[in-house]
């Protein structure tokens, strides 16, 4: 309804069919009814729609399957034992502890933002039938006449009818910083921008100062805010990129580990043929092993893992005062490469204090910040008592006579109530010792302040007269003054004093500080009625000028330099001028030396010279978005921070759209993905480590049970192809299921402390879980597990040491080699707990009771069963000798320094260029690639062959297209330049050769030093 700014105000009241005394109940009552109530509708999705992406994940329906088919084989089997029917009630309650795990964390996130929205429910004050009454904002009508008053916020968008110089802060919806002041004259422009509507107010601005009355136009969705909501709730919802990937590896090691299953089942049963001792029992007993051994092997606790770690994280992160929305931006924290930040609000305080006082040639600090009356002056690092009669006193009365604002103190400390400048004058003078009784005297008049004055005047009646208090912008206050108080009087305000006092000043605003002159005249009061404006503004007294900043908040300096620490860029956006933002970004560490400030006029930057830039000043709400897309495209993962609903946009770009908590509108904080709830830059940082940590957590976590699966599968895998008996029995897997697989990664997930998780690079937006230093790792693990244990077995089955084995040889031997699982893969937990640093190092730096006693229950509970009770003649474990069990736990000890060993090289060739290292690196880029092609295949076949329903009256594809001309088809591609096979294999292909091609240079090299060895010493 933007025309109605062209109208009058009665016309535009009988247009919405009210009256200057409001609507009706009875009417209001029908049209909010009829349209809504008046608040920005969220899109409601449905907890299936949610929650279904994960609980439905391809391992969890998988397991399911497996559970299904161990229920089924033990119900047509009963005779062959109960353990199939225990392993998938087992499956079942893990399943359903994952789907609770997700339900949770969604619940408590969407709880600690419901909670956050209700702070401060706004009201609106409304005439309903000639009567002021106060409702709920959501209960306010177009027609309904609402009461416009300093500090409120415009409960909908509303055509002024009446203003009082009525000032609006409208930055959150246009970006502009100073307040725009409103009345009621129409205004006849042709499509008119927001700001240039001075007779219209918008839902969820602030009113500043002033007071009026207005006719609400819309509500809801039909508001300026209402629209921006609209356009950020249908963009769609952001893929989870670290969950994808979790389940496409998952996919691709539960498709491998279950095709080596098949594989070995069919060469037991090919074997127990061979040799004569195949029959139903055997057969399904093999069945069932590989069943078995099929659920040990199966990750299934990915889903979990990364579920678990995601939500005690965002369980830390909303004690942090960061409360994630999105599951999506715990990945893309953990990557962050720059963070873009809003300065006023987030970096800084949002809170005028004045720093600097200058009057009569000297200056004076100011201590305390922020709206608190805590602090005083200071004169050469000297507590300065302000005696009543000097002029110091007057100029604080000046500042403290000539405002408008209140401040007032609740539960979350002081704040001002009008403009914040006047504000910061209001605390200046209560630190001096001025009390409120200074303001309480007979105002003869008022000159009001405006944007094309930028002074304001108010003459009071002293004790001995009228005094006209002035006070605005130096540069236009100075040119009203014909003295200026300097030392203990007065002088004339002659050339030579003003650039004394102009250098003053300049030096000030040189520290990023705004200023703000005071003067005075002293006039009869008899006369006061009688002058002109202008004449009061004449021949007046300069007392000085005040310095005010928005200071830092605390904490801020020490997070960008972390930051910095981290290899995290840390750009500041603002609309300030040129010179503060510098002076700011300078102070906070944000700029430093080399890099450059842009300023909007100055956009687009190009690419290569985005990484010399560090504040964008002077920006519009279009060019954040620019800058965000900007930065994007040059590959770099953003964090950008917000409050505004001009900021949505922008906000809903970044890899991580990160939303003011308190100053925050509404829309921003729908369009981010984490919304800080105390408004600080310094808290973001902390979500970056935590971010950082959560996907460290997750790392270790993977690598550890990959390294657990696989180890096992090895083991098995390789001792039925060389022996004829099984190296550990089906019951010991179901205890290494139960145990090794259990709490071991419970220590991992619930580690908090990983040193130097802050003092690394960003980690690269194409790494996945399975790095070259992981993949290296898992190498050296799962080689060093499987030649242990196979030899483990062969010496002692083969009798060639002599441990004293008696009983059974085979069932001690198994359970020697299951020790020796337990106990190495305990052992191995302590290596898992950094890729990096060295056992000895953790030992100093971090807590490891978390770890060990996480170790003690697996090895325990296998001590345990093994010599007392039953269980474990249940479990098949033999009593195994001191000697026996002693031999076992060395043997699972070695892991330790073979691992240790390893992490000595990597962090000795970490810069070094070996022979050694070269073709190791490139063993693993070659290992690396292969996988990822193999990772990459699903989702091909999935996009190539899209649904394979059948087609055709009876079922058939008629047109000769069907499934497996499809599938062939696809295959083909697959094989092809563009094709999955086709780019692995040239991967793979691509880095055999690079790897040639050095060796090749190496040798051409060596062949030339020779050469030059023989041309300096000829025979």
């Amino acid at each position: 309804m933007r025309a109605l700014h062209e109208k009058s105000s009665n016309d535009v009241m009988l247009l919405l069919r009210t009256s200057p005394e409001g609507l009706s109940p009875d009417e209001a009552g029908r049209r909010l009814r009829t349209n809504g109530p008046n608040e920005i509708p969220r899109v409601k999705r449905s907890f299936l729609r949610k929650v279904a992406p994960q609980i439905f994940d391809f391992v969890i329906v998988l397991l399911i399957g497996i559970a299904a088919v161990l229920a089924l084989l033990a119900w047509i089997f009963p005779d062959n034992g109960s353990t199939s029917f225990e392993t998938s009630i087992a499956i079942v309650g893990v399943i359903l502890l994952s789907w609770v795990l997700i339900v949770f964390q969604l619940y408590s996130a969407e709880r600690s933002l419901e909670a956050l929205r209700k702070i401060g429910a706004a009201r609106a004050k409304v005439k309903r039938g000639g009567k002021w009454r106060e409702v709920p904002t959501k209960e306010v009508v177009y027609g309904d006449i609402v009461m416009l008053g300093e500090g409120d916020r415009v409960p909908a968008d509303v055509r002024i009818v009446r203003g009082e110089r009525l000032t609006i802060d409208e930055s959150s919806l246009t970006g502009e910083s100073v307040g725009v002041e409103k009345d009621s004259a129409p205004v006849e422009l042709n499509d008119p921008s927001l700001h240039q509507l001075s007779n219209m107010a918008f839902m969820s601005t602030i009113i500043t100062r002033g007071a009026g009355e207005g006719v609400v136009t819309a509500v809801g969705l039909d508001t300026e805010l209402g629209k921006i909501a609209k356009s950020i709730e249908e963009a769609p919802e952001p893929e989870i990129p670290l969950q994808k990937k979790m389940g496409q590896l998952a996919r691709t090691l539960s498709l491998v580990m279950l095709s080596l299953i098949f594989i070995l089942t069919v060469v037991q049963i090919v074997r127990l043929s061979v040799i004569g001792d195949l029959d139903r029992d055997s057969a399904m007993e093999q069945m069932v092993n590989g069943i078995i051994l099929g659920v040990v092997a199966v990750p299934w606790s990915f889903p979990i893992i990364t579920t678990s770690v995601m939500a005690r994280g965002m369980m830390y992160l909303v004690k942090e005062n960061a409360i994630v929305r999105r599951v999506a931006s715990i990945e893309g924290l953990g990557r962050v490469c720059v963070i873009c930040s809003d300065k006023t609000g987030t970096m800084t305080q949002n809170a005028m204090t004045v720093k600097t006082l200058f009057q009569g040639g000297r200056f004076y600090s100011v201590t305390g910040s922020g709206y608190a009356p805590e602090g005083w002056l200071e004169l050469d690092k000297k507590k300065v008592h302000v005696e009543k009669g000097t002029h110091l006193h007057r100029l604080l009365e000046a500042g403290f006579i000539v405002n408008d604002a209140r401040l007032v103190k609740d539960d979350d400390g002081w704040r001002v109530l009008g403009d914040p400048t006047e504000g910061s004058l209001i605390t200046l003078a209560s630190k001096a010792g001025l009390d409120e009784g200074v303001r309480n005297r007979e105002v003869l008049r008022d000159v009001p302040f405006d944007s094309s004055r930028k002074m304001m005047t108010r003459v009071v009646r002293m004790e001995d007269g009228a005094i006209a208090f002035c006070k605005g912008g130096f540069e236009v206050v100075s040119t009203r003054c014909d003295r200026v108080v300097y030392g203990n009087g007065t002088v004339p305000f002659d050339e030579e004093m003003r650039e004394y006092i102009g250098k003053a000043n300049a030096l000030v605003n040189g520290k990023a500080q705004r200023t703000l002159a005071l003067a005075y005249r002293e006039i009869d009061h008899h006369k006061v009625s009688k002058l002109k404006d202008d004449e009061i503004e004449r021949n007046m007294v300069l007392l000085g000028f005040v310095g005010m900043i928005d200071p830092p908040k605390e904490g801020v300096r020490e997070a960008v330099s972390k930051c910095h620490e981290a290899g995290i860029r840390v750009v500041m956006i603002t609309g300030d001028s040129k010179g503060t933002a510098t002076a700011i970004a300078s102070d906070l560490g944000v700029l430093r030396k080399g890099e450059i400030v842009v300023e909007g006029g100055e956009l687009p930057v190009p690419g290569e010279r985005l990484k010399d830039v560090s504040v964008f000043c002077r920006v519009s709400p279009g060019q954040k978005v620019d800058i965000v897309n900007a930065y994007r495209e040059s590959g770099q993962i953003i964090a950008m921070t917000g409050d505004g609903m001009n900021d949505a946009a922008a906000l809903k770009n970044a890899d991580v759209g990160v939303a003011m908590g308190i100053s925050g509108v509404d829309v921003a904080k729908e369009a981010s993905q984490i919304v800080l709830s105390d408004d600080n830059f310094a808290t973001l940082v902390t979500a970056v480590h935590r971010g950082r940590q959560i996907f460290d957590n997750i790392r270790k976590s993977i690598t550890y049970q990959i390294y657990t699966n696989l180890s096992e599968l090895s083991l098995m895998f390789m001792g039925s192809l060389l022996f004829i008996e099984q190296m550990m029995s089906d019951k010991h897997l179901l205890f290494l299921y139960f145990s090794t697989h259990l709490f071991p990664v419970a220590a991992l997930v619930l580690d908090r402390t990983t040193p130097g998780v802050m003092k690394e690079p960003p980690r690269d937006a194409k790494e996945g879980i399975v790095s070259r230093k992981v993949f290296g790792e898992l190498v050296v693990m799962i080689f060093t597990m499987t030649v242990i244990s196979l030899s483990m077995f062969l010496v002692l089955n083969n009798g060639l040491v002599d441990i004293g084995i008696e009983g059974d040889p085979l069932l001690t031997i198994q359970t020697m080699v299951l020790t020796f699982v337990v106990w190495g893969e305990c052992f191995n937990l302590f290596n898992s707990l950094s890729m990096k640093d060295s056992l000895l190092r953790q030992l100093r730096e971090k807590s490891m009771l978390l770890p060990v006693l996480m170790t003690l229950i697996p090895v325990t509970a296998l001590t345990f069963f093994m010599y007392f009770g039953d269980i474990g003649d249940g479990l098949d474990l033999s009593r195994l000798t001191p000697l026996q069990y002693g031999a076992s736990v060395l043997l699972g000890l070695a892991i330790v320094p073979v691992v240790e060993v390893y992490k000595i090289y990597v962090r000795w060739s970490a810069g070094r260029e070996t022979r050694f290292s070269r073709f190791f690196h490139r063993s693993m880029d070659v290992s690396i690639s292969g996988f990822q092609m193999l990772n990459d295949m699903p989702a091909y076949f999935q996009r190539e062959l899209g649904s394979l329903a059948p087609r055709g009256k009876f079922g058939f594809d008629m047109t000769g297209r069907g499934p497996i001309r499809r599938t062939g088809g696809a295959i083909i591609r697959s094989m092809g330049k563009e094709g999955v096979i086709g780019k692995g294999l040239s991967r793979v292909g691509a880095g055999v050769k690079n790897a040639a091609r050095q060796a090749q240079g190496r040798s051409r090299e060596k062949i030339d030093d020779d050469a030059s060895d023989d041309d300096r010493y000829p025979d």
